[in-house]
C-alpha cells in the first residue's frame, strides 16, 4: 500500500470521495521533516471529523484501519526487536558472570596447590614445622602481591 504523501503527489484519492484538500491538510499537518505516522493518523483523524459526511465514513474508516495498523505493526516489530536484544544481553551478562566465578574459582585453586606445595617444600626439606611453614608461605605470597600489584595497574593503564 501507499503512503499518503506518495498517494497526493500522485493524485491518487485513497478515500475515493473526500475531497484532496482534507487529505492534504491532514497529512501536512504539523508535519516536520521526518514522516511520523502518529502524526498522520491524529491529523487525518482531526481532518476527517471536521469535514467528513456520514457517507463516506467507509473509504475513511478503511483508511484509518489501514494508518492504525502500521502504526500498530510498527509498536509491534520495536517491541520484539527490543525483547530480542533484552534477551542476548542477559544470555551475555549469564556468561560473563560465569566466566568470572570460573576465573576466581581457577584463581584461588591455583594459589592454594602453589601455597601447598610450597608448604609441603619447607617442611620437607628444611625441616621446618607445618606451622612456621604456612607462616612463611603466606609472608612471600603477601610479598609477591606488593611487588607484582603496582606493575600490573601500571601495565593496564
Amino acid at each position: 500500500m501507499f503512503s499518503h504523501e506518495y498517494m497526493l503527489r500522485r493524485n491518487i484519492h485513497p478515500s475515493g470521495d473526500l475531497p484532496a484538500k482534507v487529505l492534504k491538510n491532514a497529512v501536512h499537518a504539523g508535519h516536520s521533516e521526518e514522516h511520523d505516522k502518529h502524526q498522520d493518523l491524529f491529523s487525518l483523524l482531526r481532518a476527517v471529523s471536521k469535514a467528513s459526511p456520514k457517507k463516506e465514513h467507509n473509504h475513511v474508516l478503511a483508511m484509518l484501519t489501514h494508518l492504525a495498523n502500521d502504526v500498530l505493526d510498527e509498536k509491534i516489530e520495536l517491541i520484539k526487536l527490543s525483547l530480542s536484544e533484552a534477551g542476548v544481553a542477559c544470555h551475555a551478562l549469564y556468561n560473563s558472570f560465569f566466566l568470572i566465578i570460573l576465573s576466581v574459582m581457577f584463581c584461588a585453586l591455583t594459589v592454594f596447590l602453589v601455597s601447598l606445595a610450597m608448604t609441603q617444600f619447607l617442611a620437607t626439606f628444611f625441616l621446618v614445622s607445618y606451622l612456621d611453614s604456612l607462616w612463611i608461605t603466606t609472608a612471600v605470597a603477601l610479598m609477591i602481591g606488593l611487588i607484582v600489584r603496582p606493575r600490573l595497574e601500571d601495565a593496564i593503564l
